[in-house]
């Protein structure tokens, strides 16, 4: 049986490993990039200013979809290699 149909709590270890490296990429893309443009956003334009909340919210979403991208990215590389 593939590992994709097996109950949830049986995947629970890969949850937790991704949990892992997903908190090592996210908060430092959260605290890096997004965090300088989100500044510079809010000191220009006045939605930003006003909506502050609304806009941490965004980029935190954000630095989580980019983050999951590049690991799923980084996993994907692994795997070619090992096929070559």
């Amino acid at each position: 049986m593939s590992e994709s149909y097996l109950p949830f709590f049986a995947q629970w270890d890969s949850l937790r490993e991704y949990c892992r490296a997903l908190r090592r990429d996210g908060v430092a893309l959260m605290s890096g990039g997004l965090g300088v443009i989100l500044a510079f956003f809010a000191a220009y334009f006045e939605w930003v200013q006003r909506n502050g909340k609304v806009a941490l919210w965004i980029a935190a979403a954000i630095a989580f979809f980019v983050a999951s991208y590049r690991l799923w990215l980084k996993k994907h590389r692994e795997l070619d290699a090992e096929k070559k």
